[in-house]
């Protein structure tokens, strides 16, 4: 039935893209990006909820002065809600963080923290601070990670601290890309080398699916920004850096956009299949709708999929609109009791753009 495709294709094709930021010793700056990364992706529009997992003494709540009431540890451990583990930061932005007093992050709880995204409400993506080096705890993050971003420092690479880094990180990707990102970059010249140095001795040397394509420069108002408690992006957003982290969080979302709607298409193709058995069985299945109906929604399908920019259909717009469709007419040959008498059949997700 076509709503029933809907409704089994739409947990898949909601869109939940987990970001996460490792980097190696010596605070390379680690959750500076990730935590604009996660500023600018909720200017763009997208609910954003940023989990901090590495060390809270030089994270979240010293930097905002804050003191949340639960962590990170205790939303993993189940110790609390994610109500009430959630801190709004604006319409777009959510953060959950380490406490100064909370307990320290293991395997085991970042496995638990993972399995409870679905009850946060901000989820087109998860800016995941992970913790520094490579540690066991590391694993799960990476394992759910969509995208896997190494933060490493110019200092790092000219110490070789950035080559063991990166080549025990690859060691627990299980084939995953790995993004390297050189943060607080010298003059675009230098910084290219030392990407295309990385690239050669990794990617092309040993082989580790990796790219260094990235860098950020090196920008002195950055210690203003801590102090005025604010994200640098909103304190200086003409800045070079600015820009080149306007410009990572688009790759991102643009990387993002890609996968969705590869999913997408193959939602449209899917639901369009079943409309053509429901029109050509529509007696057996005794469907009261006509074909006026069954022709506009077919048109529409496929209008969509031959059409140039057919994935940049809002599937959660196109699903709400159907569920309309259905309620209005209740027509279109769909057994109601099969969800139990609500034509959402995932009730705990949420759709709204």
């Amino acid at each position: 039935m076509v709503i029933l495709t809907i409704l089994l294709y739409s947990k898949e094709s909601s869109m939940c893209e987990i970001v996460a930021f490792t980097g190696g010793q010596g605070a390379p700056g680690r959750t500076f990006l990730s935590f604009n990364i996660a500023t600018i992706l909720g200017f763009m529009g997208f609910g954003v909820t940023f989990v901090e997992l590495g060390n809270s003494k030089t994270g979240m709540c010293s930097y905002f002065g804050i003191e949340p009431l639960h962590s990170t540890y205790d939303f993993a451990a189940g110790l609390c809600s994610a109500e009430e583990a959630v801190i709004h930061c604006g319409n777009n932005l959510d953060l959950i963080v380490q406490s100064d007093e909370a307990s320290i992050i293991g395997e085991r709880e970042n496995k638990l923290l993972f399995d409870r995204l679905d009850e946060l409400q901000k989820t087109d993506f998860i800016i995941a601070d992970a913790p520094e080096g490579v540690p066991d705890s590391l694993i799960p993050v990476l394992d759910s990670a969509s995208n896997v971003l190494a933060v490493i420092t110019p200092e790092q690479v000219e110490a070789s601290e950035s080559f063991r880094f990166i080549r025990n990180l690859a060691d627990i990707c299980r084939g995953k890309h790995i993004h390297v990102i050189l943060n607080r970059a010298p003059a675009p010249e230098l910084a290219e080398i030392m990407c295309n140095r990385l690239e050669h001795d990794f990617a092309r040397m040993l082989g580790i699916p990796m790219d260094c394509a990235w860098f950020v420069p090196e920008e002195p108002s950055v210690p203003e920004a801590r102090d005025a408690r604010v994200p640098f992006i909103t304190l200086n957003p003409a800045s070079e850096t600015s820009l080149k982290l306007v410009q990572l969080a688009t790759a991102i979302e643009f990387a993002t956009r890609e996968r969705y709607q590869g999913r997408l298409r193959q939602v449209l193709q899917a639901l369009l299949v079943d409309l053509q058995r429901e029109n050509i069985g529509r007696e057996k299945t005794c469907c009261a709708a006509g074909l006026e109906e069954y022709h506009c929604l077919q048109k529409t399908l496929m209008e969509a999929l031959s059409a140039d920019e057919v994935d940049s259909v809002d599937f959660r717009n196109f699903y709400r609109d159907v569920r309309e469709i259905m309620e209005v007419s209740r027509n279109l040959g769909f057994d109601h009791i099969r969800c139990n008498g609500d034509f959402n059949a995932f009730p705990g997700v949420n759709f709204a753009p």
